[in-house]
């Protein structure tokens, strides 16, 4: 009996701490770093709503302090020191020009990647991974209309040792 009643206390015991650890967290907690801040920095509806649709799945997030040049047409946002994106909109579809000068820098890869989910959700990862790694082996070539779902990429390489990717979302 007193055996019993000792197991019974133990199972007892294992069940609260269970009901206690489902009690975790709030959904209520802040953001430490405003990931899920909206970002409105344009009069240009599409260049906000590009802007947030990144944001969903984006491994390099950006937030309203990293956007500048901001005009009703466009807005340059800071992804990192070497990566620039160039969101630009004139009364309909969306495109977004990455100007880098490390086409081996895994961040293009992934901003790219993300650029173009966002405006077409249905794209494939590795049909982006292989687009880039198309544009890595050919660096000294003008590529244009390589297609990902629907949206149109083209890459170039700029004067200084400066590269461009542009992303045209579908008409």
């Amino acid at each position: 009996m007193k055996k019993l009643k000792s197991v019974l206390l133990l199972l007892l015991a294992a069940a609260l701490c269970f009901a206690f650890a489902g009690c975790g967290g709030t959904d209520d907690e802040e953001d430490p770093q405003g990931q899920d801040a909206v970002i409105d920095i344009s009069a240009n509806e599409a260049i906000n709503t590009f802007l947030n649709q990144y944001n969903l799945d984006a491994e390099y997030r950006v937030s309203n302090e990293d956007c500048s040049e901001v005009t009703s047409t466009s807005a340059d946002v800071r992804i990192t020191d070497d990566l620039l994106m160039r969101v630009s909109s004139i009364e309909g579809p969306v495109t977004v020009m990455l100007e880098f000068s490390d086409l081996d820098d895994e961040v293009v890869e992934a901003v790219t990647r993300d650029a173009i989910i966002a405006l077409s959700p249905n794209s494939l990862y590795d049909d982006v991974t292989a687009m880039v790694e198309q544009f890595r082996n050919e660096p000294d070539q003008y590529v244009n209309d390589y297609m990902i779902d629907e949206v149109r990429c083209s890459f170039m390489r700029g004067d200084g040792g400066m590269y461009q990717i542009g992303i045209y979302e579908p008409m």
